[in-house]
Parts: C-alpha cells; structure tokens; sequence
C-alpha cells in the first residue's frame, strides 16, 4: 500500500475525531473536549502534509474532505440517530460519484 493512502487514512480519521469532539465540546463549553478538537485537527493536517509527499494535493484534499464529510455524516446518523433529508442523500451520492471519477482519471 502507498505510503501516502496510509497518512491520508490518518489524516481522516483525526479529521473525524476532532469533529466528533467538538460536538462534544457543546461550542467549547466543555473546554478539555475543545482542546482536543484542535489537537486532533493540527495531527490531521500533519498527516495530510506527510500524504501529499507522495499524491498529488488536489487528490489527497478531495479525498480527505470527502471522506472526513461521509464519515462524519455517517457518525452523526448512527449515534446521533440525525435524519437526513433527501437533498442531503442527493449531494453525498454526487461526492461519491465525484471521488470515483477522481480516482478513476488517475
């Protein structure tokens, strides 16, 4: 496996985590929660500096922002239990069929 899918998956995955604590942070109401929101985010971007040493940044920012945004979407319905409305269906199915032509034209 490249390197570079490896930091990338990092960087999503603190992504994701700093996402879910700031919901946990209530507007940094709870400030150790918020603290370690922002922690989370500065490691996810160390590791999207690590990923696009080997990928192209267009690829590697598309890549991680959407996946940080399905996954993240993903989280809030399940625990969350967050309906989402027929529109928001519409456009995650357009980010998937975007990230498929991307990685299909590389």
């Amino acid at each position: 496996m490249n390197s570079g899918l490896i930091f990338l998956a990092g960087a999503v995955f603190m992504d994701i985590l700093s996402n879910i604590l700031l919901k946990k942070s209530a507007g940094f109401k709870f400030k150790l929660w918020g603290g370690s929101a922002i922690f989370c985010v500065l490691c996810a971007f160390l590791f999207l500096a690590q990923a696009v040493r080997t990928m192209d940044l267009s690829v590697a920012y598309v890549l991680w922002g959407a996946a940080g945004i399905l996954l993240t979407t993903f989280i809030d319905v399940i625990f969350y239990h967050i309906k989402l409305r027929e529109s928001g269906v519409i456009g995650l199915l357009c980010m998937i069929t975007g990230i498929i032509l991307i990685q299909s034209l590389n």
